[in-house]
């Protein structure tokens, strides 16, 4: 299966999900901090999310049973003015919500990402260096929590997904294998392969 799309379609596509026109960008980064691209790129376009405050997003985007949003309903997405080296230097970015997996980066090598404990490589160990990219990884969560969090008139059944959701919106290779996510021409619909998810969007948004 080919590799398809990136972040910032997939940014543009949760906007368009909440009706939201433009960016909803958050704090300002400090130049001297060392950020790969994708968080710079996240933050550009959703950083806003990760602010306590009220905006206009936020209702629509806190889970009925939580206040947790976006970057927190199921696994955690680290607000980049936040980062912060650990014990063996190391910045956490994204945390399973398990705490099986965690995933991180050297200052020195932004764009390598690193993981600690069960991955891929058959190793469930300290942090050590992956073939994923840092981006994929953030997407697939990203991804993870958006359906976990999205409202939807109601759920397609699986041929009914297939049949809607017929374009191909992202897909990279994660976790050694190909994470496809469909939707259709007017990106009302959603098609999670990976995870089961079939979603509609709310009308009204």
């Amino acid at each position: 299966m080919n590799e398809v799309g990136n972040l910032k379609t997939v940014c543009e596509f949760i906007l368009n999900w909440f009706g939201v026109d433009g960016t909803y960008p958050g704090d300002p980064l400090n130049d001297a901090d060392i950020n790969p691209d994708c968080f710079v790129t996240l933050n550009s376009m959703l950083g806003g999310l990760w602010n306590v405050g009220e905006h206009p997003i936020k209702c629509l985007t806190q889970h009925h049973r939580s206040n947790l949003g976006l970057f927190a309903i199921q696994n955690i997405i680290e607000n980049p003015v936040n980062f912060k080296l650990d014990d063996d230097g190391v910045i956490g970015v994204i945390f399973e919500d398990q705490g099986v997996t965690n995933f991180g980066f050297r200052k020195e090598e932004p764009s390598q990402a690193l993981v600690c404990g069960a991955w891929s490589d058959m190793t469930d160990g300290p942090w050590r260096k992956i073939d994923d990219r840092l981006e994929d990884i953030l997407v697939y969560f990203l991804f993870t929590n958006f359906c976990f969090l999205a409202t939807s008139d109601r759920d397609l059944v699986d041929d009914e997904a297939k049949e809607k959701a017929n374009t191909l919106l992202w897909c990279k290779t994660v976790h050694a294998a190909p994470r496809p996510v469909w939707t259709n021409e007017n990106r009302t619909v959603l098609r999670f392969q990976d995870l089961g998810f079939n979603l509609v969007k709310p009308t009204g948004l």
